[in-house]
């Protein structure tokens, strides 16, 4: 079966030293937003990519990050789903779908279907065909779907890391970062804009929203996580992205 991310240093930080308070979900497991072109948050997904073994079944992962958008998603009185694909075959045509997979069983239907029902949550989908979608070894075919069927007048993003305070409770979201550029000098690309402020408003007024960068060093690699670039996120603000500064791993992640 492919998969598609593998995490980063970082996520293999949490893991291994065991942070309950910082939870992600990587490999073929995705929490999405969607959004109108005026980045409104309409519809949250998560998408999970398996094998025809576990095709129609639930597992304790995917239950976990539906149930983490559905809190939001509740909050914000838009629509949750959760979608599920074959990964280990070469193209799709269908999909495994459910507004509440606790209660209900998975129900198939097309790509057709699922690009309808994004429109119905308000959604401004394209009136592309849809057709069949190849998982390849960069991109999975749900995510070959989407952007070449969803069209250009809506905005998608999705959630790389939460975080809980010391009593359990959330209050933040996170966009991981990393690249090439120094620490010093790396700033959030304004292209990357509209994401961010379609994650902002799906969460705002009542939690954080924080962009956390580090180096990537690519030869040799190195995925250097000793200093982290933090930015806070509030388009309510007339400067949205304010630099909050750079500190070692250990004063972030505690």
């Amino acid at each position: 079966m492919k998969s598609y991310y593998k995490g980063n240093a970082l996520y293999k930080y949490i893991a291994g030293n065991k942070l309950e308070r910082f939870s992600y979900v990587t490999g073929n497991l995705w929490q999405l937003v969607y959004g109108n072109n005026n980045c409104e948050p309409k519809v949250l997904v998560t998408v999970s990519g398996v094998s025809e073994s576990e095709y129609g079944n639930i597992n304790k992962q995917e239950i976990k990050a539906d149930t983490q958008l559905k809190v939001l998603a509740l909050e914000k009185g838009i629509t949750c789903l959760f979608v599920q694909f074959r990964s280990d075959i070469e193209f799709i045509e269908s999909i495994m779908i459910s507004s509440d997979i606790q209660n209900d069983t998975l129900k198939q239907i097309s790509l057709e279907e699922l690009r309808e029902r994004f429109n119905n949550c308000g959604l401004s989908v394209s009136n592309t065909q849809t057709g069949k979608y190849l998982n390849d070894k960069t991109s999975s075919a749900y995510h070959n779907w989407q952007r070449s069927s969803l069209g250009r007048n809506i905005t998608v993003s999705d959630i790389d890391l939460w975080i809980s305070n010391k009593e359990m409770k959330f209050f933040a979201v996170c966009e991981l970062k990393r690249s090439k550029i120094a620490i010093e000098n790396w700033e959030p690309y304004t292209d990357d804009y509209r994401n961010f402020q379609l994650i902002h408003n799906l969460i705002n007024p009542k939690y954080k929203f924080f962009i956390i960068y580090n180096l990537r060093v690519p030869k040799p690699f190195k995925d250097d996580i000793s200093k982290l670039k933090i930015f806070e996120v509030d388009f309510t603000k007339s400067s949205p992205i304010k630099n909050r500064g750079i500190y070692p791993l250990d004063e972030i992640i505690k």
